[in-house]
């Protein structure tokens, strides 16, 4: 039981390192040394719950004090008695304090001390009436002020909990207050559970839960972890853990109490859902696709588990066999929104427009108020022409979500394709203002500038993205992608280089730089970085590997060769405008003006930049380049 052995160490090492402290009996005047004992266990409890420190247990602390021969246990409430003990314990702070009662008054002093210092850091000195029970509740208000959270000062008996007859009566009610997702009022109950029952696993995982529920993760991990200890066997404890650390995004560490959840057998779907999610995280598609197939093995109608596989697929680029896994999860469960949208997202990336149309559309039937299946519906209007559609669609997005940028990012793309570029500045302009951090949004607005003919602010943004991202490829690549276009031949060459000392198995800033290098005459560099190209791209043989090998012919010289490869790249990636351009490229050194002349048109169409050279553009009365300020 390695996991269990190590436990303290998973609280110690993946929780952010707490200070050590150590707890004294509180003194008591007035009370039994019983009630003084159990003053100071709610003290203690309080202070773990808060997940501020990490604290040596009252039997570790004796046993030590034990073999230092140091004869005060318990009770220590003296400055330099609290010193004294905090250096036996190697601790960095001490809690220590009493508690009396002078007539119908209780009076509460705790302190917290720093043990190499001696300087009292925080401290509770309050007076309160009634009965001793009210002691409970102001040890537990102590605990949140020493670790420095704010909890409600007013602890009138109207305020208090129900008498209730056990702690499982405490523990059912903070199920009822859960379900109906009152949280902190849960958390109270299950705390008082807890303080009359601190044995049973199932108090802390419930509270764990709650905690998890209300976005306090130390404190869901802290109850995790002691019900691990309680009940080792306990599946939910893992399952639990494994959730605090998934929902802050600590994929890595989420791992071993999943699968230590899994070793235990209980809940296996349940975890091997969680599993799966967790390996997503990690961008480790091929282990996600592992565990939903196992899933899939025994429960063949299961359609989340199908939706799982369509979307493990979908991030794989395998757009085809995603379609077969949404449309089992469709077929079903035909009422789930979600899964129209997702499987209209592969038919997008497919290019069968009026498919990915048809399935945004069923989504929005679905949910109504689907902004993200609107806004993908604009973009598939957008590829089809159906402007007043789409901006219709992208228009309604945004009324139903104004401060999400990514919208203002489709719109402005819908205004590229309509060539109302002043619009889609103002939109890129806008997604940059609710996400000043995210590159793509300044390489949308440099596309528009481009548009403009305003170099300047172009070159600009792309400079800020730069300095956003100096130790990232992309952004390297980018810039030499748009001083490709702008003939700027040799510094686009550097900035590809510059890409590729970042991340040297780049293909797109390889082909870049291997055409920057054709436009400079310098054909053996081209060829050598086409072939690494063909190298790194030729297992899938997508279109930007038959590309390298057009565009290697053609510097070879072999130009039927060049126009075949680049044929092949045109197929399967038909809006590929600079391809489109370099075939007519090669016609033209063929001859064949007429199929030269009909690519370089069709090229320019799509994108204003293509195609380079002067010659051609003059040949189709396309104008010529200027960088306007």
């Amino acid at each position: 039981m390695i996991y269990i052995l190590t436990l303290a160490l998973v609280a110690l090492g993946q929780i952010k390192a707490r200070t050590t402290l150590g707890v004294m009996d509180l003194s008591g005047t007035g009370i039994s040394a019983e009630e003084s004992r159990i003053l100071t266990e709610t003290l203690l409890t309080g202070l773990v719950n808060a997940g501020t420190f990490d604290i040596v247990e009252r039997s570790k602390r004796d046993e030590i004090l034990r073999e230092q021969g140091f004869q005060q246990t318990g009770a220590c409430d003296e400055a330099s008695c609290l010193v004294e003990i905090g250096k036996y314990l190697a601790v960095q702070k001490m809690v220590g304090g009493s508690v009396g009662k002078f007539g119908g008054t209780w009076t509460v002093n705790i302190r917290l001390l720093d043990v190499q210092t001696g300087r009292v850091e925080r401290a509770v000195s309050k007076t309160y009436k009634g009965e001793m029970d009210v002691l409970l509740t102001a040890m537990q208000q102590a605990a949140a002020e020493l670790s420095g959270k704010s909890i409600s000062p007013d602890l009138a008996p109207e305020n208090q909990l129900p008498k209730l007859a056990t702690s499982l009566d405490y523990y059912s009610r903070g199920l009822e207050l859960r379900q109906a997702e009152k949280l902190p009022e849960a958390i109270r109950y299950f705390d008082e559970a807890i303080r009359l029952d601190p044995g049973l696993a199932r108090y802390y995982i419930h509270r764990g839960f709650a905690h998890l529920e209300n976005k306090d993760f130390e404190s869901a991990r802290s109850d995790f972890q002691r019900a691990a200890i309680i009940e080792p066997d306990y599946v939910w404890s893992y399952i639990g853990l494994g959730d605090a650390f998934y929902q802050k995004q600590e994929y890595q560490q989420a791992l071993e109490p999943y699968r230590r959840a899994l070793e235990l057998g209980g809940a296996k779907a349940e975890v091997q859902m969680r599993l799966h999610n967790v390996y997503r995280g990690l961008g480790d598609y091929d282990r996600a696709l592992a565990v939903v197939e196992q899933v899939l093995k025994e429960q063949k109608k299961n359609h989340n588990a199908w939706y799982l596989s369509g979307l493990d697929y979908y991030d794989k680029g395998d757009y085809r066999q995603a379609l077969a896994s949404f449309d089992k999860a469709i077929a079903l469960k035909p009422g789930e929104a979600v899964y129209y949208f997702q499987r209209g997202l592969a038919h997008y990336q497919l290019k069968s427009y009026p498919a990915a149309d048809e399935d945004f559309s069923r989504a929005l039937i679905l949910k109504p108020d689907y902004f993200w299946a609107r806004a993908w519906r604009s973009a598939v209007r957008t590829k089809l022409k159906n402007y007043d559609a789409a901006l219709a669609d992208i228009d309604a997005a945004v009324a139903l979500k104004p401060d999400e940028p990514e919208l203002y990012s489709f719109r402005g793309q819908a205004y590229l394709e309509m060539k109302q570029y002043q619009k889609a500045v103002e939109d890129f302009a806008r997604a940059i203002e609710l996400t000043p951090q995210k590159v793509n949004y300044y390489y949308q607005r440099a596309n528009a500038y481009s548009l403009m003919d305003d170099y300047f602010r172009a070159a600009a943004d792309y400079d800020r993205a730069v300095f956003l991202q100096p130790d990232s490829a992309q952004p390297y690549h980018q810039r030499g992608s748009f001083l490709l276009l702008w003939a700027e031949y040799e510094r686009a060459a550097k900035e590809e280089t510059r890409a590729l000392e970042i991340k040297p198995d780049y293909p797109e800033a390889l082909s870049n730089r291997a055409l920057a290098f054709i436009l400079m005459g310098e054909n053996d560099k081209a060829v050598a970085d086409c072939d690494r190209v063909i190298r790194l791209t030729e297992k899938d043989k997508k279109a930007v590997y038959f590309a390298a090998l057009g565009l290697k012919q053609f510097c070879l010289g072999n130009y039927a060769q060049a126009v075949d490869h680049y044929s092949k790249a045109v197929a399967l990636d038909p809006l590929w405008a600079g391809v489109i351009s370099r075939r007519g490229d090669v016609y033209s050194r063929m001859g064949k003006k007429d199929l030269a002349m009909a690519d370089w048109r069709k090229a320019n169409e799509m994108n204003r930049f293509y195609p380079f050279s002067t010659e051609a553009r003059r040949a189709i009365g396309a104008p010529l380049l200027s960088k306007k300020r």
